[in-house]
């Protein structure tokens, strides 16, 4: 089994807990003083997460998943902080080097009317909203794909309506 066999909101919650906690230890990841393995270890000790545990002790391939994720959000910090210094010195701004594409006004109201049609409601201002985040939305409402890794944030923007 694999993180990305889990349903979306576990993924979510794993993903979740498990940057917050690589926020709180990334000099120790980084530096090689705290070990992938104890971190993993100590991470899904709690009660909340003892079934993860057990699935971490027993399925090699899902420990494998985990070092995989811890791996891609360290280069992702690594990148964002290198990125930080460079665009700080330079006196632009951070976001400056990303390409956003911003939606159009007819491909804004084609997509709210996709989520009111399929009976959700988004939660906060469709401005906010990349377009790759509306895709990928659009893709987990209309064929049932699965949100990226990473991603899962995605999911907190709609709510079903009722």
């Amino acid at each position: 089994m694999k993180i990305s066999d889990l349903t979306d909101l576990e993924q979510n919650k794993i993903s979740n807990y498990t940057k917050k906690h690589i926020r709180k230890y990334f000099k120790g990841l980084k530096n090689g003083s705290l070990k992938y393995d104890s971190f993993i270890n100590t991470l899904f000790s709690c009660e909340e997460w003892q079934s993860y545990g057990k699935l971490i002790f027993q399925d090699v391939e899902f420990k494998q998943s985990i070092y995989s994720f811890i791996e891609n959000t360290m280069d992702i910090y690594d990148y964002t902080k290198e990125n930080y210094f460079y665009n700080s010195i330079s006196n632009t701004h951070i976001l400056s080097s990303n390409s956003k594409k911003i939606m159009s006004l007819k491909e804004k109201k084609i997509f709210m009317k996709m989520l009111k049609e399929n009976g959700y409601t988004l939660i906060i201002p469709i401005r906010f909203l990349t377009e790759r985040e509306c895709e990928f939305l659009e893709g987990y409402i209309l064929n049932n794909c699965p949100i990226p890794l990473g991603w899962q944030r995605v999911l907190n923007y709609i709510k079903k309506s009722t």
